[in-house]
């Protein structure tokens, strides 16, 4: 699974033009809200930036149990939630 979303983070990268970035990759295991949390504190970052949607549709329907909420309601850094390009229309 790692090698297969190392995979995916690179072409994603490639897509947009950032593979040549200095950009910090990461891959982690375990409940997303709280390793993006742990993450974030481990390496001081000053704002976490997230898409508004991902597998549970977008922030008009949020629920208790999306990610993204999650995330908004937990963390202890400021988080900048981003939309997606065909909601930005």
């Amino acid at each position: 699974m790692f090698l297969q979303a190392k995979k995916s983070l690179k072409g994603f990268l490639r897509a947009e033009g950032m593979e040549d970035e200095p950009i910090k990759k990461l891959i982690c295991e375990g409940i997303p809200f709280l390793e993006i949390n742990k993450k974030a504190v481990e390496y001081g970052v000053d704002m976490v930036i997230m898409g508004n949607r991902g597998n549970s549709g977008d922030m008009q329907f949020i629920n208790y149990t999306t990610t993204t909420e999650r995330v908004l309601r937990f963390m202890s850094r400021p988080v900048l939630c981003v939309p997606i390009e065909e909601d930005r229309k």
